[in-house]
């Protein structure tokens, strides 16, 4: 593949090797050149570093590695076991950057790991590597490699990706170890044979004194099957690191309280970091000692606590705002200590690893999407308000229409959804949330209907339901040992619990153990911010209390104007068309529910409006001031548009028993502007006898927030038609009026939340970065918006309920519900982290 010399470049006065691409070899030169491109992309201790390419002349100009390569080392002895897991586990951290870059080697071997005289691994001849989706240079069906560290799906000819490289490794780990090949024959065609069906000898019968768990990791490592071999390289590492200090035994911990257990995970953040990365633990011994850090991933919002453990348990993926830039979901290796900003990911949230961790699901600007989890393109598979997702091993994903609705399922490569669950009406149930599956393939997840009735739930292939345990948060399963015995974790009083749970009987049994206190706990969405391999090995969770919100008046060019009343968890605040009240939704500190408050912008003394079993949310005003409008969940756990007088005391009523979200009030007091939960588009419903239900915008694409002009003529709303949250408006015709809609988009670029001025002639919205827009209006049509301040605001085009700020009547003074305070963003994290727990075998 080509002729090296060693040289010295004048400029910089520094030796480097020169790669020349032989003449009689200049039908390769497409691997040639991209061994150049794909080597000069990657930028890591463990990989030979490309300076130049010089395709006049067909060189490449990279570093000098002075030393040997492994295949020299190979053919004196076999190497100590700690050196060739040192080898190893430098390989992995090379082609882990390789692969978070989606660059996929297809030829690591002995020949092609140089170490140099100071025991550094550099991997070399990227001329095989595959990067991402790019054409392959052979045709289909060919082989690429040489044949004795070539995959099974390799040898045949079949797609590979990033366990090809892994597979080949390990065979180079094998050989290091056993000083023969893993596999060998006559030719070329036996070689391939033995690595699609024969199994290698086990290491223990060919070397004396290695340890049984250097068979385990060997086996796992040569799966024939891609799914059942090590899915990345920092899994692989692990477990590398954990044969390299194979003295440490564990110790039984019989009776450890769960006081000590929390202040054991608390000390171990000290050392935490330094102790994961080096590999090195200097706790009580321990067979697999858990290690316990902290990974500071900034942000301030609920949304920016969001995250997801990989199934293998090495990497992380989490949603966080850098700067003033959009907030985007990061993953991050455990074992590294940079994080990957995967591009597509503007605004997302709740990402989710599709089985095999190539894939993360997430949801943004009203849709379930998919990215690779190294990076690439994203695809849009349905259009969704819900924020829950689950990926099974069929290769379907389990989401909601929205946040108040039962699962639906969506296959992952994209295709119409079918209901999967249905509600239980007759327990008030409203929705089904935090869907996960079980290693058998059975449906996790909780029903809610209140605060303190919300029960964890496994569903049947037949449909079937099976309560676990009652409980205020999300709940995950942790396997022991790939046995039908694991641990149901869950939160309760912002204290994370473990609890024995077996997956055959479907029994809950010993009490629960607190795993960590202090946990976030999100009482608007029911969630506990933690996470668990499905694996079982790593734990991920939030320390910090929820923020409050504080109601700040904020002038038109963005100055502060003071803050109106006592901070609290506010949502959805609404300016009186007076100016003199502003009414809002917060939970019962006892309860829970959702209840509707307000507080006079003079004075600041609040009042309770609605106290009520149930949830009351959305609120709105009707054009006079006499009453407001709202959602309420209080009878059967489904939202009805209910309203009231502005007053305490006043009466409430129910305007309609049907599923809807209410929007605005037209200003002659006539229709109702709804959308159905779970449904398509924007209906109105006639208020005047007989009522009468119509659409207005039909079909959806994620329509909310919708607004009437104060002349009623146009409706306000935002929509994702056009693949992001946009501000549109559209005509509204009355029943007798047969002229046809007149539509157009007024924001650019993004926005949502749209509000009039009193007098129609200005509308405001908020766009991807939170700043208010002002839209002005001559003559029915929309000028240029133009940004008047950047917001304290952390939500985006999420549901319509977020929407935490008003405009007053003449657009003078904002009201904004701020966080007040922000609670530390660090993610904890602990690896083996079920060693800590008492009793546990």
């Amino acid at each position: 593949m080509g002729v090296v010399y060693k040289a010295e470049d004048l400029k910089l006065r520094r030796t480097v090797a020169l790669k020349f691409l032989p003449t009689h070899a200049a039908e390769n030169r497409d691997r040639f050149l991209r061994e150049a491109q794909a080597a000069a992309s990657l930028n890591h201790p463990n990989i030979c570093t490309i300076f130049e390419i010089d395709d006049e002349n067909d060189f490449i100009a990279m570093e000098l590695v002075e030393g040997q390569n492994i295949k020299e080392k190979l053919a004196a002895r076999p190497l100590p076991l700690d050196e060739a897991l040192q080898i190893a586990i430098q390989a992995c951290a090379g082609l882990e950057a390789a692969h978070e870059k989606g660059i996929i080697h297809r030829d690591i071997k002995p020949a092609n790991l140089m170490l140099t005289a100071q025991s550094q691994v550099k991997i070399m001849d990227f001329g095989l590597a595959q990067a991402g989706d790019r054409t392959r240079i052979t045709k289909t069906g060919s082989s690429l490699g040489t044949p004795a560290y070539m995959s099974p799906e390799q040898a045949k000819g079949e797609p590979v990706d990033r366990r090809t490289d892994l597979w080949s490794l390990s065979v180079t780990l094998y050989e290091m170890i056993a000083a023969k090949p893993a596999f060998s024959g006559e030719m070329e065609a036996a070689v391939a044979r033995a690595i699609v069906s024969d199994e290698p000898e086990p290491l223990t019968s060919l070397r004396a004194g290695l340890p049984l768990e250097v068979d385990r990791v060997m086996t796992k490592a040569l799966a024939k099957q891609p799914g059942d071999r090590y899915q990345n390289a920092g899994d692989l590492a692990v477990d590398l690191r954990a044969l390299l200090h194979r003295g440490v035994r564990r110790q039984p911990h019989r009776n450890r309280s769960p006081k000590l257990l929390l202040a054991t995970i608390g000390a171990c953040f000290m050392l935490a970091t330094l102790a994961f990365l080096a590999g090195r633990w200097s706790a009580k011994p321990a067979e697999t000692p858990p290690i316990a850090f902290a990974m500071d991933v900034g942000g301030t919002s609920f949304a920016d606590r969001q995250m997801a453990v990989s199934p293998d348990g090495t990497r992380l993926a989490y949603t966080a705002r850098r700067g003033d830039g959009p907030r985007a979901i990061y993953v991050r290796s455990l074992s590294s200590t940079t994080e990957t900003p995967l591009a597509g990911t503007e605004e997302g949230v709740a990402p989710f690893w599709s089985p095999d961790a190539r894939w993360i699901g997430f949801f943004a600007d009203g849709k379930l999407k998919k990215i690779p989890s190294g990076g690439g393109s994203a695809f849009d598979l349905a259009t969704t308000s819900g924020q829950y997702g689950a990926w099974n091993l069929q290769g379907e994903i389990v989401t909601t229409r929205d946040n108040r609705s039962p699962f639906i399922r969506i296959p992952a490569n994209g295709g119409p959804a079918t209901e999967f669950t249905s509600l239980d009406v007759a327990r008030k149930v409203n929705s089904h949330r935090f869907p996960s599956f079980l290693p058998d393939g059975r449906l996790l997840f909780t029903a809610r209907a209140t605060k303190d009735n919300t029960e964890v739930l496994v569903r049947s292939p037949s449909g079937e339901n099976t309560a676990l345990v009652r409980t205020q948060s999300n709940a995950q399963y942790a396997l022991i040992n790939g046995g039908p015995d694991g641990y149901l974790l869950f939160v309760r009083n912002s204290t994370l619990f473990a609890q024995r749970f077996n997956t055959d009987s479907l029994k809950m049994s010993g009490d629960p153990i607190p795993v960590a206190d202090g946990v976030l706990f999100t009482s608007t969405g029911a969630y506990g911010h933690f996470s668990v391999s499905s694996n079982g090995r790593t734990l991920a969770y939030v320390k910090g209390t929820q923020p409050q919100q504080q109601l700040s008046w904020y002038g038109a060019d963005g100055t502060a104007l003071g803050a109106i009343g006592p901070p609290g968890e506010i949502l959805g605040p609404r300016i009186s068309p007076d100016g003199k009240s502003i009414v809002f939704s917060r939970p019962d500190p006892q309860t829970g529910n959702r209840d509707l408050w307000m507080v006079n912008t003079e004075s600041g003394v609040v009042e309770r409006l609605t106290l009520d079993p149930g949830n009351d949310w959305q609120p709105f005003w009707s054009r006079d001031g006499s009453q407001i409008l709202f959602a309420s969940d209080r009878e059967d756990g489904m939202l009805k548009p209910f309203m009231k007088g502005a007053q305490a005391a006043s009466q409430e009523s129910r305007l309609e028993n049907m599923r809807a979200d209410p929007m605005d009030l037209s200003p002659n007091g006539k229709y109702l502007l709804f959308t159905t939960s779970g449904a398509s588009g924007l209906e109105t419903l006639t208020l005047s006898t007989p009522r009468k239900r119509a659409p207005f915008l039909q079909p959806s694409f994620g329509e909310q927030d919708a607004k009437f002009s104060p002349d009623g003529k146009w409706v306000a709303y935002t929509s994702n038609k056009s693949g992001t949250f946009e501000v549109y408006i559209r005509s509204f015709r009355a029943e007798t009026d047969s002229a046809e809609p007149v539509e157009y988009r007024v924001s650019t670029g993004s926005g949502a939340f749209p509000r009039w001025r009193r007098d129609g002639r200005e509308l405001y919205y908020l766009n991807r970065e939170l700043s208010v827009m002002a839209v002005r209006f001559e003559n029915a049509k929309a000028l240029t918006p133009r940004k008047l301040f950047r917001t304290c605001l952390q939500l985006f085009g999420s549901s319509n309920w977020q929407s935490s700020y008003d405009v007053n009547a003449d657009g003078t003074r904002f009201v904004f519900a701020c966080d007040e305070k922000k609670p530390p963003m660090q993610m904890h994290m602990v690896v083996n982290w079920m060693n800590l727990l008492p009793q546990h075998p």
